[in-house]
């Protein structure tokens, strides 16, 4: 039973990529778990889709064809070590860019998918958006996974997925009415929560993205 949750769950939050040929696979994979169930753990099945209710505002939209094959060609070139010739749109100069690519790994940050991936060149790994590549092609050509690099210690570095800056210690204080929500919730590696007089607290952070900070208190 509780295994059938777990994969009812992942099942459910698996709607970002509605539209998709990744769902199209999801889908499969369930209806290869459905035919080895008998008759009460089918029916269980079919009641656990009740069970979680995804919210899918602000996803990002993967359902074009073109977006689904940058993905699988970004795909293969990870598992497979290769390079990758891309041409993408950078929002922050709003420039098109040809790169030279070496992807790592993919993540998914509030209902969009990113690419963690080191640009000729370059010696470190940046952060692209998977939506803003306009073409993606692998090469024959290798490349040597970065030494040192922690996607997991990155992605907790930081406020939100920003970290082109200095980590910076945040000392705030919330009101008794605030405070019980910003207690209940873990914002950053390492945080520290003290408590004043008045049901007040002192929350304590050192994060990258310290204009995501702010926007998150505004």
């Amino acid at each position: 039973r509780t295994e059938l949750i777990a994969v009812q769950f992942v099942r459910r939050y698996a709607r970002m990529f509605k539209g998709t040929e990744l769902e199209e696979d999801v889908d499969n994979v369930f209806k290869k778990i459905e035919g080895t169930l008998d008759p009460k753990h089918y029916r269980m099945l079919a009641r656990l889709d009740r069970l979680f209710i995804p919210t899918m505002k602000g996803v990002k939209d993967y359902t074009s064809p073109k977006t689904a094959a940058i993905i699988d060609t970004l795909a293969n070139a990870i598992l497979q070590g290769r390079s990758c010739r891309t041409s993408y749109l950078s929002f922050s100069d709003d420039q098109l860019k040809e790169l030279r690519l070496d992807p790592l790994h993919f993540f998914e940050h509030n209902g969009g998918l990113y690419l963690f991936a080191r640009a000729l060149g370059r010696a470190d790994v940046r952060m692209y958006a998977l939506e803003r590549f306009l073409s993606v092609e692998m090469t024959g050509d290798g490349y040597e996974y970065p030494k040192g690099f922690d996607p997991v210690r990155r992605l907790e570095s930081t406020f939100t997925i920003f970290d082109e800056e200095t980590p910076t210690t945040f000392r705030i204080r919330f009101s008794a009415g605030r405070a019980k929500y910003i207690a209940e919730r873990r914002w950053a590696k390492g945080q520290k929560i003290e408590k004043e007089a008045d049901g007040l607290i002192i929350f304590t952070m050192t994060t990258m993205g310290r204009w995501d900070v702010i926007r998150w208190l505004l």
